[in-house]
């Protein structure tokens, strides 16, 4: 969830984001935390939720306003 929202306000570093969450749900399953299927639950799980906070207006109007203030604080361009 986090690494797709975080993409949704930085698209230029969604591949890394992305990659980043795919490397901390391999860690969980190299510590023995989770099996394989864990992981893949939470990736499904994610989309699921993402798509539902997005159809939330309000949720999307506290979204904007955190990506202008993320892409401010990393000293990136306004969104377009």
């Amino acid at each position: 969830v986090y690494a797709t929202l975080l993409a949704i306000a930085v698209p230029e570093n969604a591949w890394a984001l992305h990659a980043r969450a795919e490397t901390y749900g391999r860690n969980r399953m190299v510590a023995g935390v989770h099996y394989p299927s864990d992981v893949k639950a939470g990736r499904i799980a994610a989309a699921v939720i993402v798509d539902a906070m997005l159809q939330n207006p309000q949720f999307t109007e506290d979204l904007d306003r955190a990506r202008d203030e993320i892409r401010a604080g990393l000293g990136l361009p306004p969104r377009g």
